[in-house]
């Protein structure tokens, strides 16, 4: 199947080149049906954002951190974020959730980690797909 065929297009943006890089590579052997794209800018990631089903980002990174383009994103859309951190705490991961971010996932760097981050962005993509509308 031809990469732009890929049922899961997925947009990694960090600041640094290895953690995006180590990332791509596990998750797109993890599930064949994935794509993940990645930048290091968040400017230039939120110019592109209605291109994906799901955004990872990075927490530290200068200019804007994650949870500025948590916010910026939640201005214009309710895609799935996943904010992925070294640095996390409790309390970041509360911001994050108040702000909007659907998970909070700390940095790991096997393949049992990339396995559980793979499920987690399906499952992401899919809760936002069918989720209920209430009638009252």
């Amino acid at each position: 199947m031809a990469s732009n065929m890929k049922k899961i297009r997925v947009l990694y943006v960090d600041d640094e080149e290895n953690p995006l890089i180590i990332a791509k590579t596990f998750l797109e052997k993890i599930d064949s049906e994935m794509l993940v794209n990645v930048l290091s800018s968040p400017e230039e990631a939120l110019k592109i954002i209605d291109a994906y089903q799901c955004i990872i980002t990075d927490y530290r990174m200068p200019k804007m951190d994650g949870l500025e383009f948590a916010q910026k994103i939640r201005e214009n859309s309710n895609v799935p974020i996943i904010l992925y951190t070294a640095w996390g705490d409790d309390e970041l991961f509360e911001e994050a959730n108040t702000l909007g971010i659907d998970e909070c996932v700390s940095k790991g760097y096997t393949r049992d980690h990339y396995e559980v981050l793979a499920k987690q962005i399906t499952s992401l993509i899919k809760k936002q797909s069918i989720e209920p509308t209430l009638h009252v």
